[in-house]
């Protein structure tokens, strides 16, 4: 920037537009000079003028004066002061009036009129004046208001005598106020002049040009007059805020002092429309030399940009040539080379010295085609080139080398003749689109078709159903107990087990057929038409996929097994759209996963009504839950040795509004799948605390929470609530949870039972004997409390069973937790229970689950379980 800025044009152009400028600001300067000079003249002369006129008028008034006094003191006797007056020709157009006032302040005698009565104006300024000045002088007052005329005047006055000199009273002149103006038509004065005549007291006489002239001199008048007796000074506008060049003279014969102020936009008009003229001119020019300097240096610029673009689009074209990983090649119009780059060279492996600045395209290509990259005779070849880019101007083509790779050459035809060519290696390319491909569309753990590949086929199946009319079944398996494997030996074990476990399923199906992972361990199968029974031969391959899946499996040196839910959907018999046919497959899974699990259902319209039932209960029971249309009823603990009643167990109840009574094996399934179970949980816990302290203070109350609720909720949160919120003691709140807790989660569900312990409250392990149990578990978790399940003590008359409970008893006593057999309903049951050791026992031979204001603590005797029980 520096360097442009030294360029001769800019030093030029700068250089004028100073030199105009200057040349403006010293005439400008001159032209202000000049009109102030002026102004200053023009008010010195006018001021010169207005003293003059004021004293020649006031000498006039005052020579009348002391012609009517001195006939006044010839003959006071006869003096008459109107005959006088007119016969003498005295009264002019300024004194507007003459009048006598005698020595004791009445007015008797005016040239304006005869008076009714002589008037006092004693009062009056210019008589008390003269009344106390020993000197013969004439007077000038403050301008009065006359009540003869009605008018103000300025009154003018002077001493009459007595023949002994003593005062004898005044002749007093009126002054018209309006000659100033009469003056200043004489004189024309400018826009916001004035005119005006003071005292040397500073008050005013007679104005003229003033919207509301100043009563008394203003600050920078009287600091002017101070210096000198006649001058000028820039006055403010004091009462109007016009500032105006005021010129001023005190008058040599009178105590007067006349000022002339011009104003300044007046005194300025022609020197701003000077400036704007000058301005215009100096910025005229100035665009006209930038214009001018800015051409010039928009020629030079773009000169050299373009020798810098040049330069750049050359170093730019050498680098691309050299970096892009494209091969390029250009030919002119005789199909000669003139352009390539070292990747041309490298992709085709042409030897040193072939490709050269003005190569035939046709001995390239016979090289080409010796080396097998290319399969055309070289002329074949050159001719549909040249045909294809006369007719589309543009195609491509890909040629597989002899080393593999896969060379794409796109080809673009040129005005003169020739071509432009680039070729790009795209073998890694096309690598990964087939690997995309396989990713878009298979499982990379099984290697099994995914979901959306296994729907695509589901769809095509489908649409040739409808041309066809062919039937075909969609499975959809679950693994069942595969999340216990998969916690117990890890991720990688549960990986491990997929790949089995689809291995199995693609051996258990014929090729037509597709088998898919669909996520996690969801497998599904589309079995094809074929001949025979579509319905039976669904129900044949099921039974094989369970018994090939249920097989036992070596996971790591692990023993592994594993089970499967299979649910089926029939085309067309279960519908003709993807989502119709994949509802019902899953509806008829549901139904293998409630039936037991490890077994297969084929989808029927039963299942669509218990599904339909099942979303009707749900909204019935999320109106239950928020309107507390639940109940909770308790079942007593028994102390086998005494019969005391020792905690009470929490059930909750539902008596539906129209369907009567639901038991909690139906609608806690239904609260777990709808994600209500937390809340109904919730609801439970904090309805048993406010129930137990209306209970002895000695009672437990337990609460059962279901695996779900103890996953996607925080339980110690809730307990400390409802304990809190009730009043209820945390020693008095027993939690029971079942084995399916363990299996989730276990540490983090250990650190959850820890917290709860320090809190005080007391953890239950209820239905132990089923589903995975484990004597581990009493060893690991801070359980107080062991609850046999009741299959156990149906079982008591089997010795293994026997054998089963005196081991755990045996356990749980060293490990000194209390151990509670449920489902007691028996005499027989109880003797055997006590006879295994077991000191607390449940169950309706002692009590049904009631209301709590139907519980009852006292001991139950033998005697009472039997009248229970019956």
């Amino acid at each position: 920037m520096p360097r442009r800025l030294l360029n001769p044009a800019v030093l030029l152009g700068v250089a004028i537009i100073a030199l105009c400028w200057s040349e403006v600001a010293y005439q400008l300067h001159s032209d202000y000079t000049e009109t102030i000079d002026l102004a200053v003249e023009r008010g010195d002369t006018m001021a010169r003028l207005f003293e003059k006129d004021t004293i020649q008028l006031l000498k006039g008034i005052d020579t009348t004066t002391l012609l009517l006094r001195q006939a006044y003191e010839n003959d006071a006797e006869n003096f008459d002061l109107v005959k006088t007056a007119r016969q003498s020709g005295l009264v002019g157009d300024v004194a507007t009036e003459f009048a006598q006032i005698t020595a004791d302040g009445y007015l008797i005698q005016t040239t304006s009129g005869q008076l009714a009565a002589p008037i006092y104006v004693g009062d009056r300024k210019h008589f008390i004046a003269q009344l106390n000045n020993p000197k013969d002088e004439l007077f000038i007052g403050d301008p009065v208001f006359l009540r003869s005329t009605g008018k103000y005047s300025i009154p003018v006055a002077r001493r009459l005598r007595a023949p002994d000199g003593r005062f004898a009273g005044i002749i007093t002149g009126q002054v018209n106020p309006l000659f100033a103006e009469q003056f200043s038509q004489t004189l024309k004065l400018g826009p916001d002049s004035n005119i005006s005549i003071r005292g040397l007291d500073g008050v005013l006489r007679a104005s003229y040009g003033f919207v509301k002239p100043p009563e008394q001199q203003t600050a920078v008048m009287k600091e002017a007059m101070a210096h000198a007796r006649d001058g000028h000074f820039w006055g403010g506008g004091a009462a109007d805020g016009v500032t105006r060049l005021v010129s001023y003279r005190t008058l040599t014969d009178f105590p007067l002092v006349i000022t002339i102020g011009e104003g300044e936009e007046h005194i300025f008009a022609d020197f701003r429309h000077h400036f704007l003229i000058y301005f215009l001119i100096a910025a005229a020019l100035t665009l006209v030399t930038a214009m001018f300097v800015a051409i010039i240096m928009q020629r030079q610029l773009a000169l050299e940009r373009t020798n810098s673009r040049l330069e750049t689009v050359i170093g730019q074209f050498d680098t691309a040539l050299s970096q892009i990983s494209q091969g390029i090649t250009m030919y002119d119009g005789d199909h000669k080379l003139v352009v390539w780059n070292d990747r041309f060279e490298k992709i085709y492996g042409f030897p040193p010295g072939l490709i050269t600045v003005g190569r035939p395209f046709l001995e390239i290509l016979a090289y080409q085609i010796k080396t097998g990259n290319i399969d055309q005779a070289p002329d074949r070849y050159l001719a549909m080139r040249m045909e294809r880019l006369l007719k589309d101007r543009s195609y491509s083509a890909q040629h597989v080398l002899t080393n593999g790779r896969t060379v794409a050459v796109f080809n673009h035809a040129l005005e003169n003749g020739g071509w432009v060519s680039t070729h790009e290696d795209i073998t890694d390319r096309k690598n990964s689109e087939t690997r995309i491909e396989q990713l878009a569309h298979f499982d990379t753990l099984t290697g099994l078709a995914n979901r959306n590949l296994f729907k695509e086929r589901v769809d095509e199946t489908l649409a040739r159903y409808r041309q066809h009319r062919g039937g075909f079944a969609v499975f959809l398996l679950d693994l069942d107990k595969f999340k216990g494997v998969n916690d117990t030996l890890g991720h990688q074990s549960g990986d491990l087990l997929l790949k089995d476990v689809a291995n199995r399923i693609k051996t258990a199906i014929r090729d037509v057929d597709l088998a898919a992972r669909l996520g996690g361990d969801e497998f599904a199968v589309l079995l094809q038409a074929s001949e025979g029974g579509l319905r039976e031969r669904s129900e044949v391959l099921a039974a094989r996929l369970i018994e090939a899946v249920s097989a036992p499996y070596e996971i790591d040196g692990h023993p592994v097994v594993v089970g499967c839910s299979i649910g089926i959907a029939l085309i067309p018999e279960h519908g003709e759209r993807i989502d119709e046919v994949l509802r019902n497959a899953d509806l008829a899974l549901y139904k293998s996963k409630n039936a037991g699990r490890n077994c297969f259902h084929t989808y029927s319209t039963k299942m669509k009504a218990e599904a339909d039932q099942r979303s009707a209960l749900e909204i019935d029971l999320r109106e239950a839950i928020w309107g507390d249309q639940l109940d909770v009823h308790y079942q007593p603990v028994i102390e086998l040795d005494t019969g005391r009643v020792v905690s009470v167990e929490a059930l909750a109840r539902w008596n539906h509004k129209t369907k009567g009574p639901i038991p909690p094996s139906e609608f806690i399934p239904v609260a777990e799948d709808a994600g209500l179970i937390v809340e109904l949980g919730n609801w439970i816990m904090l309805k048993t605390c406010h129930d137990a302290m209306r209970m002895p203070k000695d009672i437990k109350v337990a609460v059962n929470l279901s695996p779900v609720q103890f996953a996607k909720s925080n339980v110690v949160e809730a307990a400390m609530f409802a304990t809190a919120e009730s009043g209820l003691a945390t020693e008095r709140l027993e939690l029971e949870i079942t084995e399916g807790v363990l299996l989730e989660e276990s540490e983090q569900n250990l650190a959850t039972l820890r917290q709860l312990k320090d809190m005080g409250v007391s953890i239950a392990l209820d239905d132990f004997g089923v589903g995975f149990s484990s004597l581990a578990y009493l060893t690991v978790f801070p359980f107080d409390k062991v609850k046999i399940d009741k299959s156990f003590i149906k079982r008591l008359d089997r010795p293994e069973t026997s054998a089963v409970i005196a081991s755990i008893v045996q356990l749980t006593t060293s490990l000194n937790r209390s151990t509670v057999a449920e489902g007691i309903e028996t005499q027989d049951q109880l003797d055997r229970v006590r006879a295994l050791g077991l000191k607390f026992g449940q169950g309706y031979l002692f009590s049904k689950p009631v209301p709590a204001n139907e519980l009852k603590f006292e001991s139950v005797s033998r005697g009472d379980a039997k009248s229970n029980a019956a």
